[in-house]
């Protein structure tokens, strides 16, 4: 019991950092676009829940993408059947098409709560937080190999 109870313990903790580390990463983001895109008070207020919005969409979108992917984590890609292969293919283009409608939608929903100017501030930095991110992250990996 006692074994049970430590190893709930253990992997709630796991899961509380792992959100903590999220949590981190998304409040860095929000202000890494605030400041890139000059957001106003009043523009912040209309234009956070929009995005927000947006950006659970998107995840949900990519959750179910790397799911089909996931799949062939431990198998070979030349095993699989011509059949499965095209509707693997299949789904990820409609995800793929997906994740575009929904950045255009992105972009109607947020005329009129900022500039045209702000709107594209805010599709440069998204891609300047990713490459950010993914800079950061192969630094700590790099640093990883180099300890013995």
């Amino acid at each position: 019991m006692k074994k049970l109870m430590i190893i709930l313990f253990l992997a709630t903790l796991g899961m509380n950092a792992q959100d903590r580390k999220f949590e981190k990463i998304k409040a860095h983001k929000t202000a890494f676009i605030t400041e890139k895109v000059n957001l106003t008070s009043a523009q912040a207020e209309k234009f956070w829940p929009i995005y927000n919005k947006h950006e659970q969409e998107v995840m949900a979108l990519r959750k179910t993408q790397l799911e089909g992917f996931k799949t062939l984590r431990n198998k070979n890609v030349d095993d699989l059947s011509e059949a499965k292969a095209k509707a693997m293919l299949l789904k990820h283009g409609q995800v793929k098409a997906q994740l575009t409608k929904k950045m255009v939608q992105l972009i109607s929903l947020l005329e009129g709560v900022i500039t045209p100017q702000q709107t594209i501030k805010l599709l440069m930095a998204e891609e300047g937080f990713k490459k950010r991110l993914l800079k950061r992250f192969r630094g700590r990996n790099q640093n990883r190999k180099d300890k013995p």
